[in-house]
């Protein structure tokens, strides 16, 4: 027989649900299970986002924002001075002075509620914290010192996972989470459709081993070693 030629094998949003029912024991799913089911995984979606740094939604392309004599707090929109309405997590972030990068510290909570560069002004800014408000469109970009001129900043951040919006919508991962996908949401489902508690510790164990082995995906280590000379 021929080998396969492609590596492009997908689901759509609806064949995972049936995939995760089919494991269940539901072939023919109704309009509310495929309902249920939508909400389930969208749910199990931002449980997700929440669970690692996806290398995947860490986009290389950089933002650019212009900051503004006097002024510390960037909010999110469309202008120039604004900042980008889906960002997570800030990942990096630089000043752009003439052809060189300075680059800024990113200060988490506790950092940025203790610092002392709070109260500077009229200085270059070597730091910036992201204000994350419930909204995404609601976070705000604060930097230290408070800026004394016009700076340009380059930053990189990680956005947030994408929904199953459509039944025909692909999973916004790698093909290496297909299967963990369908065995997480069997076991979310679970409970749902009246499984007994000894079944659903087996698929959750079965989803846990399946995230675990896809998770490395997320390894952005070199995936060779370096040669090792033995001597007889």
């Amino acid at each position: 027989m021929p080998t396969g030629t492609t590596s492009d094998f997908t689901y759509t949003r609806n064949e995972l649900i049936e995939m995760a029912l089919s494991a269940l024991g539901v072939t023919e799913p109704t309009n509310d299970e495929y309902a249920l089911a939508t909400k389930v995984l969208n749910t199990m979606i931002r449980h997700l986002d929440a669970k690692g740094s996806w290398l995947w939604a860490i986009d290389n392309t950089e933002s650019t924002l212009t900051l503004v004599a006097g002024q510390q707090e960037y909010a999110a929109g469309l202008l120039p001075t604004h900042i980008s309405t889906n960002i997570l997590r800030l990942e990096k972030a630089a000043l752009l002075i003439n052809s060189d990068r300075e680059p800024l510290t990113i200060l988490n909570k506790q950092e940025a509620l203790k610092t002392p560069l709070q109260d500077e002004s009229n200085s270059q800014p070597v730091a910036v914290y992201l204000e994350r408000a419930a909204l995404r469109s609601n976070n705000v970009m604060i930097f230290y010192p408070t800026p004394n001129s016009a700076y340009t900043v380059k930053y990189q951040f990680r956005r947030p996972l994408y929904d199953f919006d459509l039944p025909t919508d692909n999973p916004d991962f790698p093909q290496d989470w297909f299967m963990p996908l369908q065995k997480m949401l069997a076991y979310e489902l679970s409970p749902h459709f009246g499984k007994p508690l000894t079944e659903r510790q087996l698929l959750k164990a079965d989803a846990d081993q399946s995230f675990a082995e896809s998770e490395m995906f997320n390894d952005d280590q070199p995936s060779y070693l370096p040669l090792k000379t033995e001597y007889f």
